[in-house]
């Protein structure tokens, strides 16, 4: 399943039998394998708006991995990777503003994490635990928003938050100003 300016899709059909142009897709590893005359190949909507959501096709379809070849969701819905240095899935919303969401410890809550994001804009709470030494906390609160924390030459500060991303800057704001 995939969303593909008309004047793009042949290009784009040969991009994905092209083991040069995607190596590591699903996709072009089984065209290769089985040969594109054994896939069913269609348009469902032709000239397709932007306003269109790709995920809402790709839900209904059940095409993800394994049901289907799509391992990510579409374009601006956010993105969920593994994180080789924190050791987490890490997970931004969607575009345009894509904003970090969270770490989470399996691909499955990160996925429940982007979901969340898209659907509604809310914010999973963070399975991260530590942050770099000096570069304050965050954490969730009782009543369920972020309190960010700094100690910076002996002195502490504080204040709660909505959004994560206020926090960072907050923290941010602190570290510059004080260190």
């Amino acid at each position: 399943m995939g969303k593909t300016p008309t004047h793009r899709f042949k290009a784009r059909m040969t991009e994905h039998k092209d083991p040069k142009k995607n190596p590591r897709t699903l996709i072009t590893k089984a065209i290769n394998k089985d040969g594109i005359e054994n896939f069913k190949v269609e348009k469902l909507i032709d000239n397709v708006s932007k306003d269109v959501d790709e995920n809402y096709y790709i839900e209904r379809e059940n095409t993800m991995v394994p049901h289907g070849y799509n391992q990510r969701r579409g374009e601006g819905s956010g993105c969920v990777t593994f994180h080789k240095h924190v050791k987490k899935w890490q997970v931004y919303g969607p575009e345009p503003e894509r904003k970090f969401v969270g770490y989470y410890d399996t691909k499955k809550k990160a996925n429940e994490a982007a979901d969340l994001s898209r659907r509604t804009g809310e914010r999973m709470a963070s399975d991260i635990k530590t942050r770099k030494k000096g570069t304050g906390s965050i954490r969730v609160t009782n009543s369920g928003r972020l309190l960010a924390e700094i100690k910076v030459k002996g002195k502490r500060f504080s204040k709660v938050f909505d959004t994560w991303d206020e926090c960072e800057i907050y923290l941010k704001d602190i570290r510059e100003k004080y260190s």
